[in-house]
């Protein structure tokens, strides 16, 4: 319920977006993991439109999300995809609790999409789109796609790349922030739903797509030029 599955390393992202073919189920989680990250929400507007009542509501939807984990314990499976999520939401649950707001449930989801946004925004202002530093990152590449003229299409591709993300997170907080501000809990359950893992699946692919077309150029430039001076990489900071 919260967006803290969305906290995606570098290395995960640029391996991801620099691989030469994708499984877009298993990047997004696998079934388990969509269902993992659907059901305390679903649970949650069920429980809140039929009772309103904030505490059972919460109650359940955490629980939920621990069953989760313990299932994953269980049959052996990694626990850390489970935890990140169920830790936000016991976090908004408390706040939403301690305020009497329900709406509250939603707030943590809320605040790490505008650190997001705020953060994407300000590397690309500065000219290190995000998407180009993971895929660097994780191929072991030098940064000089930012400012050599022979890449300027992969550097391109790493802008556009980077505002489909910014996008993302833009569109849930203009589509989620006045529900929270007009405190409409059962609407902002549903948009959370939608603009989860379906965007981000939508953001993975497209961008797979973009990186995809330029990775092999990148690789071929990086090898043909293994002693290029690395003050190229900052001459125009």
């Amino acid at each position: 319920m919260s967006n803290s599955d969305d906290k995606q390393r570098d290395s995960w992202l640029g391996n991801t977006f620099a691989a030469e073919n994708i499984d877009l189920l298993k990047e997004i989680g696998g079934v388990r993991g969509i269902l993992e990250a659907i059901i305390p929400t679903a649970l949650f507007l069920i429980l809140y439109v039929t009772t309103e009542n904030t505490a059972l509501s919460v109650g359940v939807a955490c629980a939920a999300a621990l069953l989760a984990i313990l299932a994953r314990a269980v049959t052996k499976l990694p626990v850390k995809p489970a935890i990140g999520g169920a830790l936000g939401l016991v976090v908004s649950a408390v706040i939403a609790l301690a305020t009497g707001r329900a709406e509250n449930v939603f707030l943590v989801g809320i605040l790490i999409n505008a650190v997001y946004l705020g953060g994407f925004l300000g590397a690309l202002i500065r000219r290190y789109p995000v998407v180009g530093l993971a895929v660097a990152f994780a191929q072991g590449f030098s940064m000089r796609w930012r400012n050599d003229p022979q890449l300027a299409r992969v550097r391109r591709a790493f802008y556009v790349s980077t505002w489909i993300w910014i996008a993302l997170f833009a569109i849930r907080l203009i589509v989620e922030l006045p529900l929270y501000l007009l405190g409409a809990t059962e609407a902002l359950a549903v948009a959370k739903m939608i603009l989860g893992i379906p965007l981000f699946a939508l953001a993975v692919w497209f961008t797979w797509l973009i990186v995809h077309s330029v990775n092999g150029e990148l690789a071929q430039f990086e090898r043909e030029n293994p002693q290029a001076s690395s003050e190229s990489e900052s001459s125009n900071d």
